[in-house]
């Protein structure tokens, strides 16, 4: 079995697969290059054990403690939790602030964006959060100030959290679409670094991957 256990850094992006997808495999093989510590979510377990990768947590419904247990046999040590109700993504944000991570990327699907999203708000100013879901890269940022060297036709998509925000986009020529006072996409015109301003903090930046 192939493992992702090499040299641990908790300063490294912890990852969490909530709801992982053939789809994310591209993805998820970059993210596993970090030697992340690996929290795999009770409806990510099948597939991503089929792929012969190692995790570190295993977060399942409390019914079915037993039956993971003697599933994950060939996986130890892993260290096995058993969960109530469908609090699997709280519960693995709370043991990786609790071991101290200070990141973490989060592999979910289009459909469970919204949720995950509402969660992750209040962990926001405690760890720094990337969210993987449907081809994207989505953002916390925690700063007013957004910058970064982008290539031409690069589209960002600008989100506010829950209320209308006033935006300043500078130093790139960009074709700006709104959508709302909360949304907007931009399409980058010429090569260069794009510098993004919302006063509202924190706020997501969407790019595709």
């Amino acid at each position: 079995m192939s493992s992702h256990h090499i040299v641990r850094d908790e300063q490294e992006p912890a990852l969490i697969l909530h709801q992982l997808a053939a789809r994310d495999t591209g993805v998820l093989h970059h993210l596993l290059e970090w030697s992340p510590v690996v929290v795999c979510c009770q409806d990510s377990i099948d597939l991503y054990t089929s792929m012969n990768h190692k995790l570190d947590f295993a977060l399942v419904g409390f019914p079915q403690m037993e039956k993971w247990k003697e599933y994950l046999a060939d996986q130890q040590p892993v260290k096995l939790m058993a969960v109530h109700g469908e609090d699997f993504l709280q519960t693995g944000l709370m043991l990786l602030a609790r071991d101290g991570h200070p990141a973490v990327n989060v592999i979910t699907s289009e459909d469970a964006l919204p949720e995950v999203i509402g969660a992750l708000e209040q962990w926001a100013h405690k760890l720094n959060v990337v969210i993987y879901a449907g081809g994207k890269r989505h953002l916390f940022i925690h700063s007013k100030t957004y910058r970064k060297w982008l290539p031409v036709g690069s589209v960002l998509q600008l989100w506010s959290l829950g209320a209308e925000a006033q935006w300043q986009v500078r130093d790139a020529q960009a074709h700006v679409q709104e959508f709302s006072a909360a949304e907007k996409h931009l399409e980058i015109a010429n090569e260069g670094e794009v510098e993004i301003s919302c006063e509202r903090v924190p706020f997501m930046v969407v790019e595709d991957l």
